[in-house]
């Protein structure tokens, strides 16, 4: 994945979401690597308007060694 290609593999969100996790899962890759699998909602902010909840799924995997992290997308396979 690449600056120029990203939007590919994940859908653009245009405007500004709100993301409210529901549930998740940890997974324990190494002694300080964890993969986090994450379902949650997000809603895009409309002044005035009512919007609806849409179903959201992302992988984050973090690095404690080196104080890094990694954001994927996901299907959800894991929560349905």
């Amino acid at each position: 994945i690449t600056e120029n290609n990203i939007y590919s593999f994940i859908n653009n969100l245009d405007g500004i979401y709100s993301f409210n996790p529901k549930k998740m899962y940890v997974q324990r890759k190494s002694k300080n690597v964890y993969k986090y699998y994450v379902y949650g909602l997000i809603e895009k902010e409309l002044m005035d308007l009512d919007s609806e909840l849409q179903d959201y799924y992302l992988i984050v995997i973090l690095d404690k060694d080196n104080g890094t992290f990694a954001v994927e997308p996901y299907n959800g396979e894991i929560f349905k």
